[in-house]
């Protein structure tokens, strides 16, 4: 989406490019360095409308990236419940791969509301999409399936709200897209053991709901790649942050017993050695999750293959066949993507 397709529909209209530019910056500082006065930005129409501009613009393109990731087609079959919606970041991403999706949006901050009112009357006049206060407003579920989608909103809440909301909204599925950081993969780590154990499966990133293998101090996330419209990469170069490889924490749940159908995810990459490119998976193996180092080994591939093996990130789904187990645990194998 276009920067200038949402700037008609600000609730602050910046009188030139370099304030929108300092705002930006402004609300950036206070996410990496003053998070204590975090929720500061949701007080002013002008920096909810700068946040609309850069985070807003930069985050539309990533629903598209992550249901790639987790192997979801689209989300035409759930009542989508954009949680912390914001102004309705990942609403208009879903509209925008479906007009026709059916929307709840939920927002505790008034002026957020009135942002997400205005950009979703002004781009999809026509889309089923209401907006709500709190959770108790939410009507309650219908025939339709739920999916409730936490788009870098959990990082904001308490875990007891967390639990709450999905309680509240008898949710069959939940969807995380949330930053990629140490701090959240701490409480991402006591949610996902709370869904395990309330009869939600996992389906990415983890095989299984066994107890996460990450060493503690270390952190599980993902990468997604993600390309802008021209307009919203020229405010990225001018804030000087590249919007384009994003690392995150992406997890989904499904109500059920359910089996997981995919292979194998890298966990982390490692700098390539000269005869192979060296990662680590997360592998389930009788029962239990392991972190499983591999040598994925470049004899036998192309060219073409082996620069896209080089560009496999963390959270991607890996083929192979195992060639050698070496003696520091270690699996020399071949890709067979």
């Amino acid at each position: 989406m276009h920067l200038a397709d949402l700037t008609p529909h600000l609730i602050y209209k910046f009188k030139s490019e370099s304030e929108l530019v300092d705002t930006i910056l402004k609300i950036s500082e206070r996410f990496n360095f003053d998070r204590d006065k975090i929720d500061e930005y949701v007080l002013s129409e002008k920096q909810v409308a700068a946040y609309t501009c850069f985070y807003g613009a930069t985050n539309i393109a990533k629903l598209q990236a992550c249901l790639d990731k987790i192997g979801i087609k689209d989300l035409s079959h759930y009542e989508l419940i954009d949680i912390g919606c914001g102004p309705a970041t990942f609403s208009l991403a879903a509209l925008s791969l479906n007009a026709e999706q059916k929307i709840i949006g939920l927002e505790s901050s008034k002026l957020m509301r009135d942002q997400a009112a205005k950009l979703l009357k002004g781009l999809f006049p026509s889309a089923n999409a209401n907006l709500y206060e709190s959770v108790e407003k939410v009507p309650r579920k219908t025939d339709l399936k739920r999916i409730g989608l936490f788009g870098h909103s959990a990082n904001e809440m308490e875990e007891g709200l967390i639990k709450k909301i999905i309680i509240k909204l008898e949710l069959d599925d939940v969807l995380f897209i949330e930053p990629g950081t140490k701090y959240f993969f701490e409480k991402m780590k006591t949610i996902r053991t709370w869904l395990v154990n309330s009869d939600y499966s996992i389906n990415y990133p983890c095989a299984g709901g066994s107890t996460c293998p990450v060493p503690e101090g270390d952190w599980c996330h993902q990468y997604i790649k993600v390309s802008h419209e021209h307009d919203v990469e020229r405010l990225c170069q001018l804030v000087k942050k590249d919007r384009r490889l994003m690392p995150i924490i992406l997890h989904h749940y499904s109500k059920g017993n359910l089996k997981s159908s995919r292979g194998e995810l890298v966990q982390r990459v490692y700098p390539p050695l000269k005869f192979a490119s060296s990662m680590d998976i997360c592998q389930l193996e009788q029962d239990e999750l392991k972190l499983i180092p591999l040598e994925v080994v470049y004899k036998g591939l192309g060219k073409s293959q082996i620069k896209a093996l080089q560009k496999i990130l963390a959270g991607d789904k890996i083929e192979f066949e195992v060639s050698k187990e070496l003696n520091n645990g270690v699996r020399r194998v071949t890709w067979t993507n």
